[in-house]
């Protein structure tokens, strides 16, 4: 049987590999902690990239409407 696994889920299984069952349930908690607060994090900086995204389009619209 052939399993195929995404490139995190290989590296999950490359750094959780040969632990006892203990010490891989404690990892996993862990990598999914941290894996939730870089997601947050990465969220917020994309939200505020795109709302000054929006700030500068609707600005440079406005001057382009102005100069007509």
């Amino acid at each position: 049987m052939l399993v195929m696994l995404c490139t995190r889920c290989q590296q999950r299984e490359a750094v959780l590999q040969g632990l006892a069952p203990e010490a891989r349930a404690k990892a996993e908690v862990k990598l999914d902690a941290f894996t939730k607060a870089a997601g947050a994090k990465t969220r917020v900086l994309i939200e505020q990239d795109l709302r000054e995204t929006a700030l500068r389009v609707l600005d440079f619209a406005d001057r382009l409407v102005g100069k007509m």
